[in-house]
């Protein structure tokens, strides 16, 4: 830096001026000195009350604070809104003072509402900012660090969201022609330079980060980014003496970055020493670690860092705009074995159910495939709060192991490791905090470990399962029992543990008449009752006069004042329902053994009598039908539905496949393009709702009736 902040000290020393405080607070901030920085500000703000520098920078370390101390975001937002409310009054007559001020207070809103990773609002706070300053490069620089990271926290990969990339570029240009001090033009540089490296632009890149570092010759960032293009083009050298260049000076100010560095410098190293062997001693063995890394290297790394994107602990909540209190997706084609003996790569895919209730996020039954269909889908493993698993069977539990899986992995990243450098994990977090290093034997520093372990206490991932007995019997040797867990267990039933809550949404659990080889009497469906609806799933039952008898009793005691969505999982057709009679139905003999209808019914699925039966009894507003078996193929689920809205004229009837999404006023989500289901759409009303199905896939895409071409 052309100064420094011990140059900076001197002239306050001398002359202390707002301008020399804002300008050492700064570098404080970049130094991740909060503390200093803030009294820096205040020392500014005495003199120059209304400083925008001073008043901008405050509130950047308040919101840093406010991390650990959330009683500074409050002040953080108390201050902004006063001085905007103080601006919009005033009638002074330096109205270009008023206006820098006024757009200091709605970017320090900004930054708070950044901070929290709330996006949208950052955006609308950046705009306001920019109405009363034009140019205001702080505020072009926080918009492109906006719209990287809403690239970044939606479960996509870069290519996908090319829109807001170029929109990052775009503001970060702003920025550089807008800035009127050196670090600012130093950081947008160096945060162009990065959306072009992440695009694979690597000649732009470098000339960003080449343009930062002729600014300031310490700028250890823009080396350590430099270095990694050189890397990526596998230009070691250049990587190597960048790498050691942003050592030396992280050194002199962000200390704890030194781990990353040397990770990095050892990396660089043992290419440079692979190379140098290639070229001595060459082998059939280098021959074919080089063909490969250059045939096949960049797409396997593009590949890890999409899984790897899945289960980030720095993603957010997936969320749309005009996303619904209630939503419920279907995540699954085919039911029972077929998965497993499938006809062919499109068509078979198993899977589940997922609904979304306020911020929380609900598994049902995650068979096979539901993890791929839930990543297509757009979904992050940060989404699921609960996992609800109805019985034993494969096509219901098949991604259970794996989801544990998941759920441990993320919990160890979030944590991190004392002997190695995980970017953004708690313990990376603490040192950056403390300004120490891995090599400081943070381990054994008390302060560390405590701090450590309250972050991760607060924010550890946990997840509630509610299991059926025979999934727990199935799976108990999947779980550990220790106090300090990542999941907590209720196994359940509809005779002992009838209902529970989940944020205000009532969830009841329904009797099912299922033999899952784990049990014949521990098999369940569930109720959603969200305001004056309830979505019933039932799970995989069959249908008897019992049950009939008790879907009625359950709509008279809880639902008959309720609009319903039914989810009826048919199974298949049985040859048994073809000599369905009539007269049977009227056969008024209490001993079920001998009733012909007890030998028609489908034994362990509705079938297409037992969802008829379920319709009659409960008249759903929408009926869902699901979990078909692979014999369904070739437009069969769209025939069967279609002969259902044709006999029951006041349910509408969905044949159900992965995408289709319903919410809390039964519309249905239909996509603006059938292939990019997860893409943009609307919700329509669910009586406007048309099907067809994709051959090639079989998958069954929904449109609205009146814009069908």
């Amino acid at each position: 830096m052309s100064k420094t902040i011990k140059d900076l000290t001197t002239k306050i020393k001398s002359d202390a001026t707002a301008d020399l405080y804002s300008q050492r607070a700064e570098l404080y901030y970049t130094q991740n000195e909060y503390g200093k920085a803030l009294e820096d500000c205040e020392n500014g703000l005495r003199l120059e009350p209304k400083h925008p520098e001073c008043f901008y920078i405050k509130i950047c370390a308040l919101s840093e604070l406010g991390k650990s101390e959330s009683d500074k975001i409050d002040e953080a937002h108390k201050l902004c809104d006063e001085k905007i409310a103080e601006l919009d009054k005033s009638k002074s007559d330096k109205i270009d003072e008023a206006h820098e001020l006024c757009a200091a207070a709605y970017l320090g809103k900004a930054v708070v509402h950044y901070d929290k990773r709330e996006y949208d609002t950052a955006m609308k706070e950046c705009d306001e900012a920019i109405k009363y300053n034009s140019k205001y490069a702080r505020a072009y620089n926080l918009r492109g660090l906006i719209f990287v990271d809403q690239a970044s926290a939606k479960n996509k990969f870069y290519g996908e969201f090319r829109k807001e990339y170029d929109n990052a570029i775009k503001n970060y240009g702003l920025a550089i022609i807008n800035s009127n001090t050196e670090l600012l033009s130093l950081r947008a540089y160096t945060n162009r330079g990065y959306v072009h490296y992440i695009l694979d632009d690597y000649k732009k890149a470098i000339a960003d980060y080449t343009s930062a570092v002729k600014n300031d010759y310490t700028y250890a960032k823009a080396y350590r980014y430099r270095g990694m293009v050189y890397y990526s083009q596998k230009k070691y050298p250049k990587a190597l003496a960048d790498y050691e260049k942003a050592r030396k000076y992280y050194a002199k100010s962000e200390k704890y970055k030194g781990d990353r560095i040397d990770e990095l410098i050892k990396q660089v190293e043992e290419k440079i020493a692979a190379q140098k062997a290639a070229i001595e001693n060459p082998d059939k063995l280098r021959t074919i670690i080089d063909e490969t890394e250059k045939i096949c290297g960049s797409k396997i790394v593009a590949n890890k860092r999409k899984m790897k994107d899945f289960y980030s602990h720095k993603k957010d909540k997936s969320d749309r705009s005009d996303k619904s209190d209630f939503e419920f997706m279907v995540l699954r084609r085919w039911n029972s074995f077929t998965p497993i003996v499938g006809s062919g790569y499109y068509a078979s895919k198993g899977g589940g159910y997922f609904i979304k209730y306020k911020d929380k996020g609900i598994v049902i039954d995650p068979g096979f495939n539901f993890i791929e269909n839930f990543i297509a889908a757009g979904f992050n493993f940060i989404d699921i709060d609960y996992i609800m698993i109805t019985h034993a069977h494969n096509d219901h539990t098949a991604d259970l192991d794996s989801l544990l899986t998941l759920l441990h992995v993320y919990n160890e990243e979030l944590l991190g490791s004392y002997d190695e450098y995980k970017d953004g994990s708690i313990i990376d977090e603490v040192l950056k905090t403390l300004n120490k290093t891995r090599k400081d034997n943070p381990e054994g520093d008390s302060k560390v470990r405590e701090e450590v372990g309250n972050r991760f206490k607060n924010r550890r991932k946990e997840i509630i399962f509610y299991l059926s007995y025979g999934t727990f019997k199935k799976y108990s040797s999947f779980f550990n029992l220790n106090k300090a867990s990542n999941y907590k267990i209720v196994c359940v039933d509809d005779e002992f543990y009838k209902e529970f809550k989940i944020d205000d949404m009532n969830v009841r659990l329904i009797k099912a008449k299922h033999n899952d080889l784990m049990s014949d009497a521990a098999c369940l469906g569930f109720c959603f009752e969200y305001g004056s609806s309830v979505l019933i799933y039932t799970g995989d039952t069959g249908f008897s006069k019992e049950m009939k008898k008790y879907y009625a009793n359950l709509l008279e005691e809880h639902y008959k004042d309720k609009t319903i969505a039914l989810v009826a999982n048919i199974g298949g057709f049985k040859e048994s329902e073809i000599n369905y009679n009539a007269s049977f139905m009227d056969d008024q003999r209490n001993d079920q053994k001998d009733d012909p209808m007890e030998k028609i019914y489908y034994k362990n699925h509705l079938g297409r009598l037992g969802v008829a039966k379920l319709v009659e009894t409960l008249k759903p507003q929408i009926c869902i039908i699901s979990e078909f078996g692979e014999e369904f193929n070739n437009n069969c689920r769209i025939e069967i539905a279609d002969i259902f809205n044709k006999t029951y004229s006041e349910t509408k009837f969905l044949p159900a496949d992965i995408g289709l999404l319903i919410n809390d006023k039964m519309e249905v989500w239909v996509a603006s393009d059938p292939k990019k289901p997860s893409g943009d759409g609307s919700f329509v009303s669910h009586a406007d709702i048309c099907y067809d199905e994709i051959k090639r896939t079989s998958k069954i895409y929904y449109s609205n009736k009146s814009k069908k071409n």
